[in-house]
């Protein structure tokens, strides 16, 4: 370096896939005073030029008070592989401190494809993550931190890795220009969205589970598994073991990639209860989620489950097959519940209107689970015609709140449900948010 040649700060690096939260991750460094971060700066990291160069890109994005002046490194962020042509050599053993960031491939294909961006496929996820394992195999341990997506998204991450929870952080200037298109708004708005690793794998599976036949999601994840293992974050691999989320659902027949019960300890903790309960589920699939309710939630023998299903080809949900129904029957048989599960089989408008005009089901149900269609008009229909069916003190749940499939937005569950929400406000209060909508009836009806 010449004499009076300013001196390039020291460098953090983010490197993740795309998609990932690595943005996300870059604002909350530079919140909590780790870093300055002002963005990426899409330098090639092969050389001490490239550092420099980088540093000459993001120091103009920062605010004025930190152009120049001592502090924290600067931190870049880094979307491999392009830009660590050389396996990561250079990179891993110039920075002062190299953040790993982990989010499962499936919820980044999901997020691209939700995008329609041009890398939403399988063999740009599966670059990345191969130059991500070879830099790994270079960066000393000392240098590498492994931060797993639910750190960021989750309080109780958060404050595992910083110490604090940082529930907002300023907008810098090159992130905080109009359309920065960022998922759920993170980056245009400032909000950290509370999700934890099983809702985001839940929700991308409930959006594009059929990727996880793709002989391509199966090369990605051989290379993420390695990769967890080689940093040591094998906790980030648990929403991948079937019998470790849902050994009670075993026994049963059907797909279990997703479902209430893939977190059955909690839906436990908001309903177990040892007197009798009537449920009405709309929507029965394979029966796996009505005998679920019996086995741990609602166990008295005199328990009773209600089930509307069609068993009708749904293109909202290719998964229901010819042989949906017959698996609903035989889990049933599985179950032992023979004499708790009474099946409907015909539209829900058509049962829901029988039950309402014949004795014996207005105002009896204790709880309601409308998981039928995924169309809006359908999902508010089956809310409405379920309301007098719920006792008062009842709770009504209703599934795929963050369901998306296709381009039409009015089709999806979320704007049936707000809608339900917004007419019954009044008589609601709420129980769980996320992807299941859960809440009480409340009020006397008067």
């Amino acid at each position: 370096m010449n004499e009076g040649e300013q001196k390039v700060p020291s460098l953090q690096v983010i490197v993740g896939l795309m998609r990932s939260g690595t943005s996300l991750l870059g604002h909350l460094l530079g919140e909590v005073g780790w870093a300055r971060y002002a963005g990426e700066s899409h330098a090639v990291f092969d050389v001490e030029e490239g550092v420099r160069k980088a540093w000459s890109i993001i120091e103009p994005e920062l605010p004025p008070e930190l152009q120049g002046s001592e502090g924290p490194p600067f931190c870049d962020k880094v979307l491999v592989p392009g830009q660590v042509p050389d396996g990561g050599r250079f990179l891993a053993g110039r920075a002062e401190r190299v953040y790993l960031l982990l989010r499962h491939p499936l919820a980044v294909w999901r997020s691209l494809r939700d995008l329609d961006w041009e890398w939403g496929r399988w063999d740009y996820l599966i670059g990345q993550l191969e130059a991500m394992r070879r830099m790994v195999a270079w960066c000393p341990k000392g240098k590498l931190v492994a931060v797993g997506y639910s750190d960021l998204t989750t309080r109780a991450g958060r404050l595992s890795l910083f110490g604090r929870d940082v529930s907002s952080y300023r907008l810098l200037p090159k992130t905080g220009v109009p359309n920065w298109d960022d998922p759920e708004g993170l980056i245009r708005t400032g909000t950290i969205r509370e999700m934890s690793l099983a809702v985001d794998y839940e929700r991308a599976v409930s959006q594009v589970g059929e990727a996880t036949g793709e002989e391509g999601f199966r090369k990605a994840m051989a290379i993420y598994r390695e990769l967890v293992m080689m940093v040591g974050r094998e906790d980030l691999l648990a929403v991948e073991s079937r019998e470790k989320d849902a050994p009670e659902a075993a026994k049963y027949l059907g797909l279990k990639k997703w479902g209430w019960y893939l977190r059955l300890d909690e839906w436990k903790r908001l309903f177990f209860t040892e007197v009798p309960v009537r449920v009405l589920e709309i929507g029965a699939f394979d029966g796996v989620s009505a005998n679920l309710m019996l086995d741990h939630l609602f166990p008295h023998p005199e328990s009773r489950v209600y089930c509307i299903d069609p068993f009708l080809p749904d293109p909202t949900t290719p998964e229901v097959c010819g042989q949906t129904r017959e698996d609903f029957y035989e889990n049933r048989r599985r179950g032992g519940h023979e004499n708790q599960i009474e099946i409907f089989e015909g539209l829900s408008v058509e049962v829901l209107g029988w039950m309402i005009s014949e004795e014996g089901y207005w105002n009896s149900f204790d709880f309601v689970y409308v998981d039928g269609s995924h169309r809006a008009r359908d999902v508010l229909t089956d809310g409405v015609m379920s309301w007098n069916l719920l006792k008062y003190g009842g709770v009504m749940a209703f599934d795929d709140y963050e369901w998306k499939r296709g381009d039409d937005e009015f089709g999806w569950p979320r704007r049936g449900i707000d809608a339900f929400e917004s007419v019954f406000r009044p008589e609601l209060r709420l129980v769980k948010g996320g992807y299941r909508r859960i809440w009480q009836k409340v009020g006397s009806g008067q």
